[in-house]
Formats: structure tokens, C-alpha cells, sequence
């Protein structure tokens, strides 16, 4: 397992860099172009995982091509982002994220489901299908989606470039806070399923039934909590989202019940769907429109460094420190939406209204032309 968590370590940071060259990319070469690109080269890679399984190749080959794949599908993400960045003024831009990241939750609640049971009869079945899905996504995209984009189409640009963005000081100091937020988001997945099974002593099955409940609470709450909370700055959203975050992860270290694994899980989930749709939307906000791309990519390198980085301080937590006192780990880990909290909410001072997702309207004097 030791290894496990390491190459899943590599393939999340392989996806964080992507991340920011696909956003790099999509300012240069088109909204579009990139995501089209993504998708083919995913969808030759995921079936290439399905020959090579069905070939029998030795492991490290599996993993070499699931780094891969990891690097080519992420440029996706940051793009379509941006695209739907350049589709709607800014302050609609967190509900469109919205309606973004409940689609995503519906695929995330039904493609694990699915995969379970396609695994238990075959693995190559399993990787065929799930090309064949990209391929169709491939299709439709390359059809059907419009490219409305405002961005140039310069073919040429230099890997350093993306980098440029990080002179901007309020975004430098956003990432940071991203970062921080993402290292507590991501214990969700390791950290948490670890210590429910070794500490509150719930099964496997338990414990998909609490993935299951937060991927449920999101679709059911993430529109209707957006269109509230648009009311709000985002500053203001990142801030208490993360504070929730906190809370949420404390009461993980004090659970001694599945019952209350699932108000954790809850109170974490209202967290996510508070936090979710913003990020993105005020790196898109703070970000001039001919790179806007570059802002959101660089957002999503920040955020998935953190959830890379995330289990492994968590794991740590759990062998060092949880076999003496099994809450002292998630209360440290707490601490991290804390400082997030802290940084967004300071942050609102060094930046517009119009950046921060208010509608601001514009007065016209009397008399003016």
C-alpha cells in the first residue's frame, strides 16, 4: 500500500502540471483545440490501458500508463473552465460552475458504481467501455461545442510563461491559501477511509456508503447553495467554506460511530459546495482576459499540489500520532482551513467588488453622452 499511495502520489502531481500547461495552452492555441486535443490522446491512452491488461503486461507498465493518462486528462479540466469563464460575465460565472460541478458529481456517483461491477468481471472490459466514453465525449465536443473564445490562437509560447502569472501578488497569495485548502480537502479520499476502518472500526461497505452520501449532498445542494450564495463575496464563500471544512474534519478525530462519521461527512460536504464553484471562479475574476487561462490552470496546479500533499501528511498523522490520540491528527489538520479562512477573507481587501462576484452597476450622470 506503501507504494500505492506513491505512484498515486506521482499521478496526482503529473495531473497538477497539466493542469497548468493545459490552461498555458488553451490561451494560446484556443479553448477548443486543447480540450479536443485532451480528449483524443486520453481516449488512446485509456484503450491503450485495456490492451496492455489484456496483453497481461507487468504492473509497472500499468502504472506508467496511468501517470500518462493522468498528465493528458487533466489539461482538460482547466480548459473547459476557461471556456465557461469566457461564456459568462463575472458575476455568473460561480453559478455556472455550479451546474459544472454537479455534473461531475452525477458522473462521479454513478462511474464508481458502475466500475465496481464491471471490475468483478473484467478489467479489460472495464478500460475498453470507459474509452469508448471518451471517445463520444471526444465527438461531441469536437461537433458540437461552439468556440467562442476570446483568447488568440499564437501556436508558439515558452513553458516559463506560465509562471509570469505568480508576479500578480494577490493571486500569488491566493494560490497559497488554494493550497492550504486543498491539503484538507484531500484527505477525504486516504485519510479518511483509513482511519474510519482502523480507528471507528466501520467496514468497506460503510464506508463507500459515506462516499456515496457526499457525492448525493452535492448534487442535491450544489445549485440551490450557489444561487444563495451569490449574494455573497467569494472571498466570503472561500472563508467560511473552509472554516466549515475545519469543523467538519475536527469532528472526524471525535467520531466513535458511523453516525457520526455521516454529520461529519455532512458538515464537510457543505463546505465543498460552498468552496467548490468559487475557486475557480475568482482565479478566472482576478485574471486579465487574454490569459485567463494561465490564471485558472495555475489555480488547479496549486489546488491538486495540495491534494497531493494532503494523504501523505495525513498518513503520517494516522502512524505517529492517531495510535496515541486518534483526534490530535484531524484536529492538525484542521488548522489548515483555519489559515485558508484567514488568507481569503484578508484577501478581499486588495481586490475589486466586480472581481470578488458582486454585480457591480454602473451609474450614468444625467446630462452624460
Amino acid at each position: 500500500m506503501g507504494w500505492v499511495g506513491f505512484f498515486l502520489f506521482l499521478s496526482v502531481v503529473a495531473g497538477a502540471c497539466s493542469s497548468a500547461i493545459g490552461g498555458e495552452l488553451s490561451d494560446h492555441w484556443g479553448r477548443k483545440r486543447v480540450m479536443v486535443f485532451s480528449l483524443f490522446l486520453s481516449c488512446v491512452v485509456t484503450l491503450g490501458m485495456a490492451f496492455a491488461i489484456w496483453k497481461n503486461v507487468p504492473a509497472g507498465w500499468l502504472i506508467l500508463i496511468h501517470i500518462v493518462r493522468s498528465f493528458l486528462g487533466q489539461a482538460f479540466d482547466p480548459t473547459a473552465r476557461g471556456w465557461v469563464a469566457d461564456q459568462f460575465p463575472s458575476h455568473q460565472r460561480a453559478r455556472a460552475y455550479s451546474f459544472l460541478r454537479t455534473a461531475h458529481n452525477l458522473g462521479w456517483a454513478i462511474g464508481p458504481a458502475l466500475g465496481g461491477f464491471l471490475a468483478e468481471s473484467s478489467y479489460f472490459l472495464l478500460f475498453l467501455l470507459t474509452g469508448t466514453c471518451i471517445f463520444f465525449c471526444w465527438i461531441w465536443i469536437l461537433m458540437a461545442l461552439p468556440d467562442q473564445s476570446i483568447v488568440g490562437t499564437q501556436m508558439h509560447w515558452r513553458l516559463r510563461e506560465m509562471w509570469l502569472s505568480l508576479k500578480d501578488p494577490r493571486f500569488s497569495s491566493y494560490l497559497i491559501y488554494v493550497f492550504f485548502l486543498g491539503a484538507l480537502m484531500g484527505q477525504l479520499i486516504t485519510t479518511f477511509s483509513v482511519h474510519a476502518f482502523d480507528f471507528v472500526h466501520v467496514s468497506e461497505r460503510q464506508i463507500g456508503l459515506l462516499f456515496s452520501l457526499n457525492g448525493a449532498c452535492v448534487v442535491c445542494l450544489q445549485v440551490l447553495a450557489t444561487r444563495f450564495l451569490t449574494r455573497w463575496r467569494l472571498t466570503h464563500c472561500l472563508a467560511w467554506g473552509s472554516l466549515i471544512y475545519a469543523v467538519g474534519f475536527c469532528g472526524v478525530g471525535f467520531a466513535t460511530t458511523f453516525w457520526h462519521l455521516a454529520i461529519a461527512v455532512i458538515i464537510v460536504t457543505l463546505g465543498e459546495v460552498s468552496v467548490s464553484p468559487s475557486l475557480p471562479t475568482l482565479a478566472a475574476n482576478l485574471a486579465p482576459a487574454p490569459i485567463r487561462g494561465r490564471y485558472i490552470g495555475m489555480q488547479g496546479l496549486a489546488h491538486m499540489l495540495g491534494w497531493a500533499m494532503g494523504p501523505l501528511v495525513g498518513g503520517w498523522g494516522l502512524q505517529t500520532l492517531s495510535v496515541v490520540y486518534p483526534w490530535l491528527t484531524w484536529v492538525l489538520l484542521s488548522c489548515l482551513g483555519v489559515a485558508a479562512a484567514r488568507g481569503f477573507w484578508t484577501l478581499q481587501k486588495d481586490i475589486q467588488e466586480s472581481e470578488d462576484g458582486l454585480l457591480v452597476e454602473v451609474v450614468v450622470p444625467q446630462g452624460a453622452v
